[in-house]
């Protein structure tokens, strides 16, 4: 939990956006949540500085995450009930992890 609240996990279809929204999500990777990851700070440190295009695929893969810079309509999305299921359901949408 979070601040007193209990954390959401949001999945959409990547395919709805064009390419040119989809950007990585720097925050989480120089500041990544480690007991979420199972990894410490270095080791996605390091993941980041091998990826070959440091793009918004690369912070999906390495910390299951990235940003949209543009509006989401509501019924783009879904709620995941938990990291593990997130990871289920981006693999059953298509998404190679």
């Amino acid at each position: 939990m979070h601040h007193g609240r209990t954390p959401a996990w949001l999945i959409t279809a990547l395919e709805l956006f064009d390419e040119s929204v989809l950007h990585p999500d720097l925050p989480s990777i120089f500041e990544p949540v480690e007991a979420a990851l199972n990894r410490s700070d270095d080791e996605i440190a390091d993941q980041w500085l091998r990826a070959p295009s440091q793009n918004w695929y690369d912070s999906l893969r390495i910390v299951h995450s990235l940003i949209i810079t543009t509006h989401i309509p509501p019924h783009f999305l879904q709620i995941a009930k938990s990291p593990k299921n997130l990871m289920y359901e981006l693999q059953t949408q298509g998404f190679p992890l």
